[in-house]
């Protein structure tokens, strides 16, 4: 039935012009930020169209994290746990920080 099918599936965390704390996190861990507009365009350009696309909002609060957190941080990022909690402090102690944007983008050929 779907031999002939060809797609992508995206949820990107950056639809805002203000960056949420998460990815604010990431970025001060090293991660580097693609804006979903740049990734369409190319994805586009490969011959993909968007067939579906929802923003929604979610509440991410790494203002406590648990351990787990911090070691999947480590993991993904390979910096220390003071580095990683700092950070944290950092960027959550600020206000509205929780809050983030995200978008689900359904792409096909």
């Amino acid at each position: 039935m779907f031999s002939n099918y060809a797609g992508v599936v995206i949820i990107c965390d950056n639809v805002c012009t203000v960056p949420s704390g998460y990815v604010m996190l990431m970025e001060r861990l090293g991660s580097p930020r693609i804006d979903f507009s740049v990734l369409q365009n190319e994805i586009q350009e490969a011959g993909f169209r968007l067939v579906v696309g929802h923003d929604f909002k979610e509440r991410l609060d790494l203002s406590n994290p648990s351990d787990d957190v911090v070691k999947f941080l480590r993991l993904v990022t390979d910096r220390s746990e003071r580095e990683i909690r700092a950070a944290i402090d950092d960027i959550f102690g600020q206000p509205n920080m929780a809050f983030c944007s995200k978008k689900l983008a359904i792409f096909s050929k």
